[in-house]
């Protein structure tokens, strides 16, 4: 199991750097590490694809917080919400 550090990946095909997003060149996961192109972007069993990326050795504990609410008059409503992710750096998930 390796965690990819998300943004660090550079994807070369045929030596000219792709660009991520849906509405580019491809996407990545980076909970499975599988990289998929997007329709624009045919690949063919002739092309060279290279891909680099950053991994990170330390692995930590992740907090997720969602909370809301709403508020309601006569005329009028107000919902929000608040949504928080941080890992936990001194709470590592590898533990002797």
């Amino acid at each position: 199991y390796i965690l990819i550090i998300s943004g660090s990946e550079r994807v070369y095909v045929n030596g000219l750097l792709l660009k991520r997003g849906q509405n580019n060149d491809y996407v990545i996961d980076y909970n499975s590490g599988e990289v998929t192109f997007n329709p624009t972007f045919p690949v063919t069993s002739e092309m060279r694809i290279v891909v680099e990326y950053q991994i990170s050795e330390q692995n930590y504990s992740r907090i997720l917080a969602v909370s809301g609410g709403e508020i309601k008059k006569e005329k009028w409503k107000l919902k929000a919400f608040v949504y928080t992710e941080n890992d936990l750096r001194n709470q590592s998930l590898q533990q002797s």
